[in-house]
Order: C-alpha cells, then structure tokens, then sequence
C-alpha cells in the first residue's frame, strides 16, 4: 500500500483521482471524515468535545485553527477512526494528509507526497471558499512542505499542468514496477 500525503490544497485529490481513472483501489482520509461528519454518534462527540452546541464544519474549522487545544480534541475524536479505517481497507493507495503528523510512514511500502507553491496552494483554498485570512490560518498550522518531503519516496511538483502531474505519475508508476 502507498501513502499519498501533502499539505492542504497540494494536489493529493488530483493525483488519487487519475489512479482511480487508471483502475487503481483508492481511500481518502477526506472520505473517511466525510462519512464522520454523517454518524449521529460523532456529532455529539464533537458538540461535546468542543462545547459546540452546532458543530457544522465551518464552525469547527474557525474553532480549531484559533485554538490548539481544541485542535487536539478534535484530532483524538477523529484520528484513530480515520487511521483504523484506511489501513484496514483493500487500498493499493490511501490518502493521508496528516501522515507524517501521526507517525504512520512506516506502515506503508512507499510515501507520495504532493507539493506546490503556497501562492498556489492559497488560490486553491479561497477557490473553495476559504477567506485569505482562513486559509493563511490553515496552511500555518500545518506542517512545513519541508519536513514533510524528507518522508517522501516521491515528490509530485503539482503547480503546474495536469499533464505534468500526469508525466510524473507515470513516471513513479513505472519507477515502482521495476524495483
């Protein structure tokens, strides 16, 4: 199984969308949280957790990024549902954005990692609807691009053109299969 991991709005989606298209089984911790955001039970803990009386996404998201402590609720309501799910899934890929945070590279045969340019990076975040204050917030709490390509058995330079994100997972693809 390999890991694909990066900072928010990095291009990870993009890259785990053509491995779909390629045929290839795919998780996303994005998916996984995505389905959290649907169980009853983990709403109330998430209310409660938080003191959140309507722990709507956006709400949570403005919580978490002014307050570390709460970010580390939130982390240990979450983190060990997400991580249980995609590491007993049937994923030649999985997608991971706390990868590297949660210490989890050695459980997997190879680290992807996709990097752009922070410019990049907050065009896409306020393309989502993020505010420039929302996202300057978000990409500061995360982990520098830095550290985290010091994991990476591959690194995906994704702030150019699809067909160079494709060049060069083409070019992993084959770089695997030789080994």
């Amino acid at each position: 199984m390999i890991a694909i991991t990066g900072g928010a709005a990095s291009g990870k989606s993009t890259v785990l969308r053509e491995l779909v298209r390629r045929g290839f089984r795919t998780s996303s911790a994005d998916a996984v949280v995505a389905d959290l955001w649907q169980d009853e039970q983990f709403l109330v803990a998430v209310s409660e957790g938080l003191g959140l009386s309507n722990p709507t996404r956006s709400a949570v998201r403005e919580l978490i990024l002014s307050d570390p402590a709460k970010r580390r609720v939130l982390n240990a309501l979450s983190h060990g549902i997400v991580i249980h799910r995609l590491l007993t899934s049937e994923a030649d890929f999985v997608e991971i954005p706390l990868l590297v945070e949660t210490c989890l590279t050695s459980r997997f045969a190879e680290v992807w990692v996709c990097d752009c340019d922070r410019m990049t990076q907050m065009h896409r975040l306020m393309i989502r609807g993020l505010s420039e204050a929302e996202a300057e917030a978000l990409l500061a709490a995360q982990m520098p691009a830095s550290v985290r390509n010091v994991f990476a058995d591959e690194i995906f330079r994704t702030n150019g053109d699809i067909p160079n994100v494709l060049s060069q997972i083409d070019f992993a693809l084959r770089r695997g299969r030789t080994r």
